[in-house]
Order: C-alpha cells, then structure tokens, then sequence
C-alpha cells in the first residue's frame, strides 16, 4: 500500500475528515431511527437494514465512483500524464479502483459492522449471512464491473469521443439492481444442480459473484497493461471464454437435459456456442478496430512469428475461432440420420447459419472501421438492424418471406434455402471487405 502512490493520493481525495464524520453521525441518526420502529429490539431486522444501506450507498455511489474514475482522469486531460507516471498496470488498477471507492467502503465498513452484531445478537438464520457475503461481493463485482467497463469505454473512443462516458456506470447498476432482485428471490427456490451435484441458490450465487469478481479484476489489470502499452497473448482471454461454458454449463446439462432427449453434452456445447458468439459481440464493441494492427497481425501470419500472433490477434476474433469447435461438436452429437435435413434445422444446423451471419456482421465492422467513419460501430448497429429487422419485415409484408434467408437466420425455411441465403450474405460481406482492404493497402503503400 505505502509503494502505491495512486491508492494515497485517491486516499487523500476521498477520505476527508469532515465528510468522515459527517457519515458516521448520518448512519447513527439512521441506526437510531430505525431501532426505534423496531422497539428498541437489535436484532436481525436492523442487519437487514444495515444490508440494503450497504446496497444502495456503497453498491450505487461506488459503482459511480469506480466508473469515473478513469474517466474522470480522461474528461479533465490528465490520463496521458498518467500513462506516463511509470506505475505499473497492477498498481494502477487497484490504486484506482479500490481508492476511488475508499470513502463509500468507508460507510460499508459501518453497516457491515451494524449488520455483523445485529445477526449476531438476533435470531439470524444462515440464509441472513449467505444474504451478508452475497451483498459484500455484489457490491465488489459491481464495482469491478463499472471500471473494467469505462476501461472499455476510452480504449474503444478516442478522447474526444469518450466525453460521453461518465454515465456509463448506469448500465452497471441495472445489471446490480437486477441481480439484486433475483438475489431476493432466492429464497423460495430450489435445490441446483450443477454436474449432478446438489448445491444451494446462495451458495452458487455467492460462489458466482467471487469468481465474476476475480475476473473483473483480471479483465480490468488486462486492460490497464493494454492501455499502458504493454503487449499481453490471448492466453488470459482464452481461459475466461473456456470458464463460462465450464462453470455456467453445469446447470444447463442437468436443466435443459431432458428437453434434448437427455443429452446434456449437446446443451453444454450449445451453451458454449451462445457464449463464444456474446465473446464476439463484446469484443467487436469495446476493442478498437485499427487497420493498422489487423496488418501486422497479417505479417505476421505469412512471416510465421507465432508470438507475434498472439499478441496481435484481437479479441473478436479469438472468440470467432472457438465456434467452429463447437458447431463440430453438435454436429457429432446430432441424433438425426441426416445431418442435412431438408424440412427439419437442427441445433447444429442452426449454430451453422448464426455463425455465417456473424462473419457478414463481422465483415460490416471492419468495412467501417477501413473507411475510417465517425462513431462507426453506432453506424454498424444501424446497418444490422435494418438487414435484421427492417428489411425482413418489408419482404414478409410483401408476401416475399422466402427472401428473408438473405438477411437473417431463418430456421422455418427448408435447410438448403436457409443455408444457401446465409453463405450468399457472408461471401458478399466477405467480398466487399477484401476490396475495401486491398484499396486501403494500396493507399497506404502510396502514401509510404
């Protein structure tokens, strides 16, 4: 901690004596009030609301705080200077994030002290503590989740354009205030299955929002050596997009077994599909897609500098190379006799054409990113809904449905007409990116 002169200097922001004692007289008042509806009786109603304060106050203001704190650096011009500091990526990550919401785990310190004696003293049951963990990490995975997020945010915009993110935490505190809800539901739920292993709600919830917070802290020292100019495989990327089918994968093998006639495998590799295909979309948005990088990656390729490879190769596409592994997967598990049923699209046929239109959706990206447009990933959305849902919905209106296969996964049509309208969109996709990238070399060459 003393070597960190980041997390002193958010300390001395934060941390102010007379904002200190403000909110200790503040939740004083508020103990007192609330000991006084409830008769004087401290016991585990007044954990529990020592709990939802340690929700609101440190789970939104901190998410708030973790979420500017970087961005705050970039709004005021500062971040460069930063960059600069010779502080190493792991001190500047939790010298941020942990310092930043030093003041508002300052107040969660207090209620988890209030909660601690009150469940201690009452008549708490065990849900009340595994309710206590859950909320101390949810709020910690919701912090994590707002930095790691505006890391995102300014790594993808360049800093004009990032002047728009300090709101961004909002996005984090609808994910917490979901989760939050579902926590409270947990209650009347049932046993889980998880590789045929009995566990209980809370337990896997709890057990979810350490290991998600793990991650965050992971994904955001990642981001920080990225932005700070140190080169870094795929390696770290690779295990995570592996752990979510791996750990998430076992409610769905014993959950969705029977509706695949018991195959859990084939629900399993099902799952790591839908992940593998979210891993592209995330990537798609929040890494910057520079011409530049993708032609090193490219030299790099036909010179056969295989670390050089690695360091270079984007996330997106890292992701895009495990689908392949999994569509091989369902089709060695299809229960059909025919892997190319004509009135029937099975789940491997259906994992076939999502991923034909997620190489034209990829192609789109790069095509606007080569023609260097302003704000093109908003652009690149716009496009997609309209190849997605507008024009779809024109051709159904015209009695043209057949000709939907062209612009979205359509199962109900016959497998061949499906198929076939699926690579006819990726290899036109694919086509006009080739172009756009030989003219874009062909400038670049001039231009050297």
């Amino acid at each position: 901690m003393k070597s960190n002169p980041e997390f002193i200097r958010n300390l001395w922001l934060e941390l102010i004596p007379y904002h200190l004692i403000a909110l200790f007289l503040v939740y004083g008042l508020l103990l007192i009030l609330h000991l006084v509806v409830n008769d004087y009786a401290f016991n585990r109603e007044i954990g529990h609301a020592a709990v939802f304060l340690l929700l609101i106050v440190t789970g939104i203001w901190g998410t708030k705080k973790a979420s500017g704190a970087v961005y705050g650096e970039v709004a005021e011009r500062t971040w460069d200077w930063q960059r600069i500091s010779g502080l190493s990526p792991w001190s500047m990550t939790w010298g941020k994030l942990f310092g930043s919401t030093s003041f508002t785990w300052y107040g969660g310190f207090l209620c988890l002290i209030v909660a601690v004696l009150a469940y201690a003293n009452g008549d708490a049951r065990l849900k009340d503590w595994q309710l206590l963990g859950l909320s101390v990490f949810g709020v910690l995975l919701s912090h994590g989740l707002g930095f790691l997020i505006s890391l995102f945010y300014i790594r993808s915009r360049t800093l004009e354009n990032a002047r728009g993110g300090g709101s961004i935490y909002l996005l984090v505190l609808l994910l917490f205030l979901f989760l939050s809800s579902f926590a409270g539901d947990l209650e009347h739920s049932k046993a889980l299955l998880w590789y045929g292993q009995s566990l209980t709600a809370y337990n896997y919830l709890l057990v979810t929002a350490v290991l998600l917070w793990l991650w965050t802290l992971i994904g955001a020292y990642r981001v920080m050596r990225r932005e700070l100019s140190y080169s870094g495989g795929p390696w770290v990327w690779i295990v995570f997009l592996w752990f979510l089918p791996l750990f998430f994968g076992g409610l769905a093998v014993d959950k969705y077994a029977m509706l695949m006639a018991g195959n859990g495998a084939k629900a399993w590799w099902l799952l790591a599909f839908g992940f593998w295909v979210a891993g592209v979309w995330l990537a798609l948005f929040v890494e910057p897609k520079n011409p530049v990088d993708l032609r090193a990656l490219l030299v790099a390729l036909k010179t056969g500098q295989g670390r050089h490879v690695a360091q270079l190769m984007p996330a997106w596409l890292t992701a895009l190379l495990l689908l392949p592994l999994a569509i091989a997967a369902l089709y060695l598990m299809s229960s059909s006799q025919s892997l190319w049923e004509v009135k029937m699209i099975g789940l491997a046929q259906l994992a076939t054409l999502a991923f034909l239109f997620l190489l034209r959706d990829i192609s789109i990206f790069l095509l606007l990113a080569l023609a260097k447009k302003s704000r093109a990933d908003i652009s690149a959305v716009i496009y997609l809904l309209v190849l997605y849902l507008l024009i779809p919905w024109i051709l159904d209106a015209m009695g043209l449905d057949r000709l939907q296969v062209f612009f979205c996964p359509s199962p109900e049509q016959p497998l061949v007409w499906a198929m076939g309208g699926a690579l006819t969109a990726a290899v036109i996709a694919l086509v006009f990116l080739v172009r756009r990238w030989r003219r874009w070399s062909s400038a670049q060459a001039s231009i050297a």
